[in-house]
């Protein structure tokens, strides 16, 4: 009934939504009973129970376990699964994702898979056996969820990292001692339990706004100059060096990627009123802090940044060169989230939200681009030796790099914060702006001194 349904509305090119598919769900439950479809469809009603309805969370629902105490995940016929692929082609994948609440990603794997799916419904193959999570490993995800209430009625709030520990020694407990507790694992584990993964920072950020706005003030508060308005992040510095003594040209990236491969990492700010702040550059060595060109340095033994590295900048930087009270854009960087519930009441910190910060954080846009064209030419041009630099010459690199961006880029920064909607000044003309990045300048690499 339900396939015939979808059927119908593929072959006419009918438009769906979310209501429409729950209804004709509960109204096929409604004509065979809850009984006849829990015995006889038991995917559909599952399916309705634990996506569609969301009226308890699957572990509280004691008729969607089997006899060994097994939660049943949904084996979707493959009919179906070639139906809500179609719709999902006609529509979006976004779209269908919501409508059926079936993850994007198993669409995705779906469409991928047409084929098979239906030499399977040709043949009459069925998934017979369901995939299931085990009794213990439900036990232990409760158990980390116990711990995770305790924490926040205590006043903390665990972190991914957190959870994900916890998670593998409860898990240990339980006799699993391979179960690794991925990110992945970390964001169904959220999902089961109705933990809201965005950060909580944000509905208070929300609050001041939309307080200033009741009040007829501008969102740039009156006590919050421009130049205290400002962005963070991370970049690592991978030199380039010349090929060299070979036929072609081009160069060698000494480490490709990731802070532990690279041979420095460089926390770049910048304010709303176009100005570069001083960078902190982090390398490896023993520990010791100084202030080289300009700018600060901090040699550490795992060349790390945790806490205490972003605490370091902001006593050191944003201290020093933003006056107070101030507004700090950082991204969901786990040590940020650390140091923005322990910040103090001077300095009001916002969190990009997670994955969106190509879009949203104003660094991200265009001065970590035009910082790493700028290293990068100058690392190609040392020579042809394949010799990584030594620190002098990279704390030269990066000072050279900073000097030049202080100098040159006012104007795009500025277009940074406008491009991203992070701060609108009523120049209607930025309106149009959001979400341009192509107005700003390109960030191919240059010669400069």
């Amino acid at each position: 009934m339900f396939i015939t349904w979808l059927n119908d509305c593929n072959a006419t090119n009918a438009k769906l939504d979310a209501a429409q598919v729950k209804e004709k769900v509960k109204e096929i439950i409604r004509y065979f009973g809850e009984d006849q479809v829990r015995t006889n469809c038991r995917w559909l009603y599952v399916w309705h129970k634990k996506r569609l309805e969301m009226e308890q969370m699957i572990e509280d629902l004691p008729e969607l376990q089997s006899s060994s105490g097994k939660e049943f995940r949904i084996a979707f016929p493959p009919a179906v699964k070639l139906e809500i692929v179609k719709v999902a082609e006609r529509l979006k994948f976004s779209e269908a994702s919501k409508y059926f609440q079936i993850d994007r990603n198993s669409l995705s794997d779906w469409s991928k898979t047409q084929e098979k799916l239906k030499a399977m419904v040709k043949e009459g193959k069925v998934r017979k056996k369901e995939v299931s999570k085990s009794k213990k490993a439900l036990e232990a995800e409760k158990e980390v969820y116990q711990w995770y209430q305790q924490c926040r009625s205590s006043g903390f709030k665990p972190g991914p990292n957190e959870v994900r520990a916890k998670a593998a020694e409860t898990y240990r407990k339980y006799g699993d001692t391979t179960m690794k507790c991925s990110i992945g694992w970390y964001s169904r584990w959220s999902r089961r339990f109705g933990i809201q993964l965005r950060y909580e920072k944000d509905d208070e950020i929300l609050e001041w706004v939309l307080a200033q706005l009741e009040q007829n003030r501008s969102v740039t508060h009156n006590e919050i100059q421009t130049r205290a308005i400002a962005t963070l992040s991370q970049t690592r510095a991978g030199f380039k060096c010349s090929a060299g003594g070979g036929t072609g040209t081009g160069s060698l990236l000494v480490r490709r990627c990731g802070f532990e491969q690279s041979q420095a990492i460089v926390f770049l700010s910048c304010l709303s009123d176009g100005g570069v702040l001083p960078p902190l550059a982090v390398l490896k060595g023993s520990s010791s802090a100084s202030e080289v060109n300009g700018m600060f340095v901090l040699c550490q033994e795992e060349m790390k940044v945790d806490r205490s590295t972003v605490e370091y900048w902001a006593d050191h930087v944003w201290g020093r060169f933003v006056p107070s009270p101030s507004f700090l854009i950082l991204d969901s960087f786990e040590p940020h989230n650390e140091f923005a519930a322990s910040a103090g009441s001077d300095i009001k910190v916002a969190i990009t939200p997670p994955a969106c910060s190509s879009q949203t954080h104003p660094v991200f846009v265009w001065l970590r681009r035009k910082f790493q064209a700028l290293v990068n030419k100058m690392s190609v041009d040392r020579g042809s030796s394949r010799s990584i630099p030594t620190v002098q010459e990279m704390l030269e690199c990066i000072a050279a790099a900073w000097r030049h961006l202080q100098a040159t880029s006012h104007e795009a920064v500025q277009k940074s914060f406008a491009v991203t909607g992070t701060l609108l000044t009523g120049d209607p003309n930025e309106d149009d702006m959001v979400g341009r990045a192509e107005l700003l300048p390109d960030v191919d690499e240059e010669d400069f001194t």
